[in-house]
């Protein structure tokens, strides 16, 4: 899950500007599966406290649940009008099997709790 911040002082390079297009790419791989997704949502036009807004994406579970020891990876473009500007790429290690749990399944009964949240 990444938030992001939004503005309306478009001198401020440090936020997206307010209604851009933000896209967060999302890439995992462990030793059984590789995901590669993307979701774009457009920053709120309007402040939620002073000059600033938060984007939120939320990240279905289908996408990083049942990892065994892989990596994780996280990064960003905003277009703001046709010009395209690109975020740090994050990166972690990642294992998220429960202790206990088997890698088909994950004492999660249908394999997706959480999806459908981006």
């Amino acid at each position: 899950m990444k938030i992001y911040l939004g503005t309306n002082d478009y001198q401020d390079k440090t936020k997206v500007p307010f209604g851009a297009m933000v896209t967060l790419k999302l890439y995992t791989h462990d030793y059984q599966y590789t995901v590669y997704e993307s979701k774009s949502k457009l920053m709120p036009t309007q402040s939620s406290n002073g000059n600033n807004a938060t984007l939120i994406f939320g990240i279905p579970f289908k996408y990083i649940g049942h990892i065994v020891n892989g990596d994780i990876y996280f990064d960003y473009e905003v277009n703001y009008y046709g010009d395209i500007y690109y975020g740090n790429i994050w990166h972690a290690y990642v294992h998220t099997i429960l202790p206990g749990g088997e890698e088909a399944g994950d004492a999660c009964p249908d394999g997706v709790t959480w999806s459908g949240i981006w």
